[in-house]
């Protein structure tokens, strides 16, 4: 992030390596989620419809930050304190939980 420079193709290796590795790790974690495969499909679907979502906002919205502030330096920020966000989101996700939550 401060020296984008250094090294370019050990970077886009390594981004490339992460994201191509968590995308089906999330899914097969978001099916692991539920015992019925109905149920874990839609947790799958919603998971996925989202994800897709944000992933489509995210160039638009560092693109209006870097317009109104003149930097990427402020997506970036957003795009860590996002990521954080959804670690904690993350942990508080415990399927032993889910039959209070989910009803059929």
């Amino acid at each position: 992030m401060a020296s984008p420079d250094s090294c370019p193709l050990a970077i886009a290796t390594l981004l490339g390596i992460g994201l191509g590795g968590l995308f089906p790790l999330s899914l097969i974690i978001s099916l692991d989620h539920h015992a019925d495969p109905h149920r874990a499909g839609s947790i799958t679907a919603i998971a996925q419809g989202a994800g897709y979502s944000i992933g489509a906002l995210s160039p638009w919205l560092a693109g209006a930050v870097r317009d109104q502030f003149g930097s990427f330096a402020w997506a970036w920020a957003g795009l860590a304190v996002t990521s954080l966000l959804m670690v904690f989101i993350g942990m508080r996700f415990d399927p032993r939980h889910y039959e209070r939550a989910i009803r059929d």
